[in-house]
C-alpha cells in the first residue's frame, strides 16, 4: 500500500477514537515518542522477533495519527521526494557515501523530478533504503540508527513549538511537517532493515483487519493516558516490565 493509502486506513481505524480522546497534535507527538521509546527498548533488551515487529508497526502507527491530525499532509509526496530515489537525496550516490557534515537538503518540494517515484509502496521505500544505506548503517550499528529516529523526533517536536512561535504558513507548516515525518518513517525503515523486519508485512498482521487491542474496525478502546511515560491502557508489552 501506498503511504498516504495508509493514511486512509489508520484515519478510518483510529480517527474517530483519536478526535474523541486525544486533545490536540502534541499529545499525539507524545504518543509517538512512548511508541518509539518501547521500540528501543525492545532492542536493548532483545524482545523476540514477533514483539519487535509489533513496536514497529505501533510507531508507524502514531506517525501516521500525526500525519492525520492534518487535512490530507502530503506525506507520500514527501517520502517520494526524501526517499523516492535510487541514490542518496543528499550525496546523490548509491549506496550513500556520506559523511556527518554533509550539506543542507533542497527542501522545496520537486515533483518535476523524474528520478523519483512519488507513488511506491511502503515496501519499496524500505527496499530502496536498503539498497542505499544499509552498509552504511551496518557500519554505525542500531544504536546510532536510534539516536537519529530520536533526532529527528525532536525535530518534529521542536517544529510543534516553533508553529505557534513563527506563525508560518499552512503550506509551509505542512510541508515541514511532512517532510520531518518522512525523516522518522526513513529511520524506521532503516532500523527495520536493521532488524530484519517487513514492516509493511508487520504492519498489515497488527492494523490490517481490525484494532490491535480491540479486534473491532474502527477502534472502540476507551481513552488511552500516558503515566510515567507509558501506556497505562492495553499495552502489549507489560509483561517486560
Amino acid at each position: 500500500m501506498e503511504i498516504g493509502e495508509w493514511q486512509s486506513h489508520f484515519r478510518d481505524l483510529y480517527g474517530r477514537r483519536n478526535a474523541a480522546f486525544i486533545s490536540n497534535r502534541s499529545r499525539l507527538i507524545s504518543y509517538l515518542s512512548v511508541s518509539i521509546r518501547n521500540l528501543a527498548k525492545g532492542y536493548r533488551k532483545a524482545w523476540p522477533k514477533p514483539e519487535l515487529e509489533l513496536a514497529a508497526s505501533s510507531v508507524f502507527g502514531w506517525t501516521m495519527a500525526v500525519a492525520n491530525s492534518f487535512e490530507g499532509l502530503p506525506l507520500q509526496r514527501a517520502m517520494g521526494f526524501k526517499w523516492g530515489g535510487r541514490r542518496c537525496v543528499y550525496c546523490d550516490q548509491n549506496p550513500c557515501g556520506c559523511v556527518e557534515d554533509r550539506p543542507a537538503m533542497n527542501r522545496v518540494f520537486d515533483p518535476a523530478n523524474k528520478n523519483n517515484n512519488y507513488s511506491w509502496p511502503l515496501s519499496n521505500f524500505q527496499l530502496a533504503l536498503r539498497e542505499k544505506y544499509l552498509g552504511r548503517n551496518q557500519a554505525l550499528g542500531l544504536p546510532y540508527a536510534f539516536g537519529r529516529l530520536f533526532e529527528e523526533l525532536g525535530e518534529v517536536t521542536a517544529l510543534d513549538a516553533e508553529v505557534a512561535i513563527d506563525q508560518p504558513t499552512v503550506e509551509e507548516i505542512e510541508r515541514e511537517y511532512a517532510l520531518e515525518l518522512a525523516d522518522i518513517l526513513g529511520w524506521l525503515l532503516s532500523i527495520c532493515n536493521l532488524l530484519e523486519i517487513d514492516l509493511e508485512t508487520a504492519i498489515l498482521k497488527a492494523y490490517g483487519q481490525s484494532c490491535v487491542e480491540c479486534a473491532k474496525q474502527p477502534c472502540v478502546c476507551g481513552k488511552l493516558t500516558l503515566q510515567q511515560g507509558r501506556f497505562r491502557r492495553a499495552r502489549p508489552f507489560a509483561q517486560h516490565g
